[in-house]
């Protein structure tokens, strides 16, 4: 079928998003299962735990192997114990007599030459023969030249002659110093020598014939330590390596660890790779698969929101990594300082409790193939889980946050007490060093507050802390519009107050719409005296303008307010309340007044409203609400409760009529809740008291009498 371009082209541009989101569901379920080790032995165990499965018998006979730790003992001491091997070359004493024939006859000229000695012609043969005699006797023994790094280190070498070696005490061998000595003691008892003449002469002439042979040393202790056996014994077919319910000891660890390596390897000879990778494929592929789904019920934004997909497979790719990581050093004690707690503080500060705890869940469910371990170290990381996420809801200072790694810590120390008491009926002191490895473990996991402001840079989020630094009256921006426009700086203030009490009510980010208020209307702080609230006298700027032109500088508050937040790097989350706070809504007072100044002329309604969009969240629509009521309540004099109950009524009614709350997620419960919380404000701001009625003072004294 041929491929029409036409057609193919503008169906990926316009479906990108959804491809690109399919794409990463994809290449994370690669990445995942690519992550996996290559091997399948199907049981945990841990040294010191009871063996939880059936009776275990050798399914062949197998080689136990013995503890890392003692063939590097062996191999330690055998490099110690290395008796090392030198070489005699036989070829150097006659070299040295040719040497000293030469030597002595050109200086025995020159000593028949000096007149203070009397020596003949004929007295070079005696010369010649005394020095060749003593060549002969050092050489007899031996002039072994003993390498630096084994003097007061051995007693004794092995030495190769004619390709055959024998040990012998160094002792048996002169040294250089040593044979000097000889000649000189041997010279000295000579008679007719001229001894200052010949002593030298022999002296210079010497050299070691037994050195160091580097090349065969090293090829003999390569093979000692080759030699050294890394097996202590067999297990034979059908013989029982342990029972259910035993605690696993040292013997019985090795034994497990022996079958696990030898069964890995049979497996992994048998079989090809690529299955078990397919197998891991498939089970990633339907953990990811369903935990999509499960995000597009219970948070449908987050499953359209590529950079939020994004964010949480890859901190849950990067921390299965982290895991692999670990297992790989094959040090158990280790196991207990991975950091759990990180992954879900970091998704509890942007991805609400839900999510965290399944894609927590989900996590702790794909590191159970790598972790050499059994469910008790999972249900631990579980609690632990769970924790984390409860002690980070409401942690907005970062005192707070080492109260969480304390809160971790605990978790850790109670959950494996209460593990031990169960497996052991006692607490293994002998464990100590796994609560200190969860003393490192809670100090990890305060890591996770450094990443916070690294992961809101990358992915655009909003973390908490970064809201409680923006809420502070004295940041700039805030200074700047309370200098600016002060009358508005006052309104914000309100308006927040009013939809922070309402956010609380219906369960929606409170810190966020108060921060979303305060900034919602600095684009007022260009044209200030545009607006009621910043005028401090009776002169209205809008009584010499046309309302076309007094819209105009009510709608450019929203672009200017955008244009300064983006200048001060206010996050996207908070000028979205500045985009959305009046919607679409119609600007009423100068449209009428348009009207009635021109009757006749046609009107086009969008050039009164705001340009929007709508709002999206129940923030952002508490903070419209919020907004309109205090704003309107201004010119409220001495209300009464009635009148207030109405104000809030209609302009509520208003927003839901003119359809500003169709793609937020507010319910109609939601609503009368917001209304509710908002008339007790606005009533509390006016100081009205709640109207009882009169007490009927004579049947009240009647019942006490």
């Amino acid at each position: 079928m041929k491929l029409n371009l036409k057609r193919f082209f503008p169906f990926i541009v316009n479906r990108y998003l959804v491809i690109s989101r399919y794409v990463l569901l994809v290449l994370t379920t690669v990445i995942i299962a690519l992550i996996y080790p290559s091997n399948n032995f199907k049981y945990d165990f841990e040294l010191g735990r009871p063996w939880r499965y059936d009776n275990l018998y050798a399914p062949y006979t197998f080689a136990i192997q013995k503890d890392k730790k003692i063939v590097e003992e062996e191999r330690e001491n055998a490099r110690k114990n290395f008796i090392p091997y030198y070489k005699i070359k036989t070829q150097v004493g006659d070299e040295v007599e040719k040497k000293f024939a030469v030597e002595l006859a050109t200086h025995f000229v020159e000593l028949r030459l000096d007149s203070t000695v009397t020596v003949h012609k004929s007295d070079s043969a005696n010369y010649y023969k005394t020095g060749i005699d003593l060549i002969e006797k050092i050489y007899r023994k031996g002039i072994i030249n003993l390498a630096e790094n084994h003097k007061q280190k051995f007693n004794q070498v092995y030495v190769i002659e004619k390709n055959v070696s024998s040990l012998h005490p160094i002792g048996s061998f002169y040294n250089l110093q040593q044979a000097f000595q000889i000649i000189e003691n041997e010279i000295n008892d000579s008679p007719n020598i001229v001894k200052g003449f010949l002593t030298p002469l022999i002296q210079s002439t010497l050299s070691p014939n037994i050195s160091y042979d580097v090349t065969i040393s090293d090829k003999f202790l390569a093979q000692s330590i080759a030699d050294i056996s890394t097996t202590k014994g067999v297990v034979q077919k059908g013989e029982e390596i342990v029972a259910q319910g035993t605690l696993i000891d040292e013997a019985t660890f090795q034994k497990l660890l022996s079958l696990r390596s030898s069964y890995e390897e049979k497996n992994l000879s048998r079989q090809h790779p690529w299955w078990m990778f397919i197998g891991y494929l498939i089970v990633s592929a339907l953990a990811i698969g369903i935990f999509y789904r499960f995000i597009i019920q219970i948070r449908p934004e987050v499953a359209k929101n590529n950079r939020h997909l994004s964010f949480l497979f890859i901190l849950i790719i990067l921390f299965l990594l982290l895991v692999r990581l670990v297992v790989s050093l094959d040090i158990t004690l280790v196991l207990y300082a991975i950091p759990f707690g990180i992954l879900p503080i970091l998704l509890r500060t942007f991805m609400g409790n839900q999510l965290t705890l399944y894609a927590y869940t989900l996590v702790l469910l794909l590191s159970s193939f790598m972790l050499p371990v059994g469910l008790e170290y999972l249900f631990m990381q579980f609690v632990v889980g769970l924790v984390a996420i409860l002690s980070t809801i409401r942690t907005y200072y970062w005192s707070q946050f080492f109260l969480s790694a304390l809160y971790i810590l605990l978790a850790y120390t109670f959950s494996y007490t209460g593990l031990s008491l169960i497996q052991y009926g006692t607490v293994s002191l002998g464990d100590w060093r796994i609560f200190a490895m969860f003393v490192v473990n809670a100090f990890l996991c305060l890591l996770a507050y450094p990443l916070i402001p690294l992961f809101e840079q990358l992915f655009g989020f909003v973390s908490n802390l970064t809201l409680i630094e923006l809420s502070d009256l004295n940041k700039p921006l805030l200074k700047e519009l309370s200098g600016k426009a002060p009358g508005t700086f006052w309104h914000s203030q309100q308006v927040a107050n009013l939809a922070e009490a309402a956010a609380y009510e219906v369960g929606a980010n409170t810190l966020l719409v108060k921060v979303g208020s305060l900034y919602h209307d600095i684009g007022k702080m260009e044209h200030p005296i545009y607006f009621i609230e910043n005028q401090p006298t009776n002169i209205n700027p809008h009584d010499e303008l046309s309302p076309s032109d007094s819209v105009y500088y009510i709608i450019e508050h929203v672009r200017l307010g955008v244009e300064t937040a983006k200048k001060h790097k206010l996050p996207d989350l908070v000028i979205d309340f500045i985009r959305t706070h009046h919607g679409t809504t119609t600007v009423s007072y100068f449209l009428d007044k348009y009207r009635k100044m021109y009757p006749d002329e046609k009107i086009d309604i969008k050039d009164f409203e705001y340009p929007g969009p709508l709002p999206y969240s129940k923030e952002t629509a508490i903070v419209m609400i919020a907004d309109s009521l205090e704003a309107a309540s201004i010119s409220l004099k001495n209300p009464t409760d009635l009148q207030i109950q109405q104000l809030v009524d209609n302009i509520v009614q208003g927003k839901i009529d003119s359809g500003q709350f169709v793609h937020c997620d507010l319910s109609f419960k939601d609503i009368q809740t917001i209304k509710k919380v908002m008339k007790k404000m606005l009533k509390s701001k006016f100081h009205i008291r709640v109207s009882y009625p009169k007490p009927n003072i004579a049947a009240h004294l009647s019942e006490n009498l």
